[in-house]
């Protein structure tokens, strides 16, 4: 019922009036104490206005516990605060009745204490037991190399710190336990959290992706929320079948899957202190990029982006050799003496030395090292400088891609080393593997000039050729270096090439180029909740499919309509308009986009565009980019409507509730 969800609401607000009036008042009575007349009129309005509003707030509790589904343990906070609601009208009425003022102040101080207990008992309903305990110093818990129960391990864990102070033993919002495998496969009072037949529609996940300011996103606005490396979790295992017994082996977890797994369980390492940022700032003058390995510790990954290392460059660069635990000289001519004093970066455990001049003598400043990662492709190492690196302990992954080893001296590598080494693919491999698409740098793909475009390179040895007209290509085509720039609208296409490899999936990236930068607008309508960043409107980067990535404006219920003006030199054919559609987050495509031009005439309709709706429930979320043909006016502004459908269609399971729209993205071209 509608009053019911009312009180719900109204609850929160009204229960802290009484608390805050009554301390208030205590802070008086405490201030009187040498001169008891002085605030005599304001303890009494003070006692008054307690108990009154105290009242009302048990009354509230009192019909939310009726209405929701709390354990029994609720009682002792609910009678507790009844309790002292009791207590304040009996200090009114000693007040009133002028008792000595030691009888009166003694009586204070006892309600004040009921007080503290009813609050601290509703603390923990809302918050969990734990809440008042200090936040404990951060536990690198590392990732066993044999295998990862990914429910016991990840999802029970985000599940208690963010979801079980509601859905929990004590507090089950809905009916719905999330603390436990058997309450999760439960579900709630609207059905099951996760759907095994079909996973994109689970509920645990619908409830998870509404927008911030739904009334059934959960967790609520008002509570801590997952992060997005949280939610990602959550919503692979759910899509990959909820999998609560399940192992996996460390080698057979899906590369992005892992990624996030090992943010989220940070890597076992030795304390440092921080670098400092002098030695940074010296570093940096040198010619080297540096990133934070980790929020939770001082390491840093250091990237050479020089053709030749100065020893002054290295001297910076030891400076800090404590902190770097990933160093990368890929391509870089390195001085003869800067070997030696490698033995004493002694946390480093990831050294990238392909494409460079190091000799087998100079391995022997690794052999000490923790080092797990060596790549020394294209070198001219041989079979005698390996020797001497493979007595490190520590080592896991060796890269010996074009060195001087021999097709035989491989072989006898391989057999009497437990390390992975890899040698590339060989000449007579039956199966050939499939070399990785191309994946580009940067997702930007709208730009005014022209467009520097780069892809990344994970192994040297790649060849990506590329195409700008929409042919597949193939190995006579151009060849991508460093970067390439994209100067006309069109579509690039690009294969990885790997001999003896199968080239890879085509990468498929459509760019446009757009005719004006719009600088000069007004939004006229009223963004809704967290999506009411306009300026990404015109900033020429388009968003991803999660709505929560900060590149969308969203409108709930209501159009979205902005009014900017019209270039000084008009050569344009298109306005375009990017939008997305989201089952579970209620957003549906536009209902039309009309275009007006502001002249002496006043605004005129100028072109219009209906788009089609969904006719039955679907599951992806998508993205649209709809084109409006129209042709330059001589008007001084344009204005953009994007019609909202308004509600949810009957076929919806809301059917009939405000829907969102979103734009991420308004351009000319």
């Amino acid at each position: 019922m509608e009053w019911l969800h009312f009180v719900g609401k109204l609850h929160p607000v009204i229960i802290h009036l009484p608390i805050g009036i009554f301390l208030f008042t205590y802070w008086l009575v405490l201030l009187s104490i040498k001169n008891p007349s002085k605030y005599t009129h304001t303890i009494g309005w003070g006692l008054q206005s307690s108990f009154y509003t105290a009242i009302v707030a048990s009354i509230l509790g009192y019909l939310r516990y009726l209405t929701e589904d709390y354990t029994a343990e609720v009682l002792n906070h609910m009678w507790m605060a009844i309790t002292t609601t009791v207590f304040i009208g009996l200090l009114w009425f000693l007040y009133f009745k002028k008792v000595s003022n030691r009888l009166f102040n003694g009586s204070f101080t006892l309600v004040v204490i009921c007080l503290t207990i009813s609050s601290h008992l509703g603390a923990q309903l809302t918050h969990g037991k734990g809440y008042l305990k200090l936040p404990k110093k951060p536990t690198t818990v590392s990732i066993k190399k044999d295998s990862i129960n990914l429910y016991t391990q990840v999802i029970h864990s985000i599940l208690d710190k963010k979801c079980v102070s509601c859905h929990g033993n004590e507090k089950q919002e809905g009916g719905l336990i999330l603390s436990s495998v058997e309450g999760i496969l439960k579900g709630g009072e609207s059905g099951l959290a996760i759907d095994f037949k079909n996973p994109n529609d689970s509920r645990l996940l619908y409830h998870l992706e509404l927008p911030m300011d739904h009334d059934l996103r959960m967790p609520p606005k008002s509570r801590t929320q997952l992060t997005p490396i949280e939610l990602e979790l959550i919503k692979n295992w759910v899509l990959d079948g909820a999998k609560f017994e399940q192992t996996m082996a460390y080698q057979q977890i899906d590369r992005s899957q892992l990624e996030l797994l090992e943010e989220f369980f940070p890597p076992e390492l030795n304390p440092v202190s921080p670098p400092s940022h002098k030695d940074l700032e010296k570093i940096l003058a040198h010619d080297f990029r540096v990133d934070q390995y980790s929020m939770n510790h001082h390491y840093v990954v250091v990237r050479y982006l020089g053709d030749s290392l100065s020893m002054d460059a290295f001297d910076a660069l030891y400076k800090i050799r404590k902190n770097v635990i990933e160093l990368n000289l890929n391509s870089v001519i390195i001085p003869p003496s800067a070997f030696e004093k490698f033995r004493n970066f002694k946390n480093l455990k990831k050294l990238h030395l392909n494409h460079t001049n190091i000799e087998d003598q100079d391995l022997a400043s690794l052999d000490a090292l923790p080092l797990q990662l060596v790549s020394l492709t294209n070198t001219r190492i041989t079979q005698e400088g390996i020797h001497q690196l493979l007595k490190n302990q520590s080592l896991e992954k060796l890269f010996l891609w074009k060195t001087s080893i021999t097709d035989e001296e491989k072989s006898n590598i391989q057999n009497n080393s437990v390390i992975d080494i890899d040698f590339g693919v060989a000449a007579d491999f039956a199966e050939k593997q499939q070399v990785e698409r191309p994946q580009m740098v940067s997702q930007q793909t709208l730009f005014v000039d022209s467009l520097a475009v780069s892809f990344l390179r994970p192994i040297e040895s790649v060849d990506i050729k590329y195409t700008l007209h929409g042919q597949t290509p193939d190995s006579l085509s151009a060849s991508y270096q460093d970067s390439l720039w994209i100067k006309e609208s069109g579509t690039l296409k690009a294969k990885s090439f790997i001999l003896g490899w199968l080239p890879s999936q085509t990468t498929e990236i459509d760019f446009r180029k757009v005719a004006h930068t719009i600088t000069q607008y007004q939004l006229q309508s009223s963004p809704s909740g967290t999506y009411t960043n306009h300026s990404n409107l015109f900033d020429l980067e388009l968003g991803s499919t999660s709505f929560t990535d900060g590149y969308w404006v969203g409108h709930h219920g209501d159009d979205l309509i902005v009014v900017f003006d019209a270039p000084e030199y008009p050569q344009f054919s298109h306005v375009s308009v990017s939008s997305m559609r989201s089952y579970g987050g209620w957003i549906m495509l536009p209902k039309s986009i009309k275009v007006y031009g502001l002249s002496r005439d006043g605004w005129q309709l100028l072109s219009e565009l209906e788009i089609p709706q969904a006719s039955e429930k679907f599951s992806q979320t998508q993205k649209e980019q709809f084109d409006i043909p129209i042709k330059p006016q001589d008007v001084e502004q344009y204005r953009i409507v994007v019609e909202n459908l308004g509600v949810l269609p009957p076929w919806h399971d809301h059917a009939g509730e405000s829907s969102w729209v979103f734009v991420d993205e308004i351009y000319l071209w």
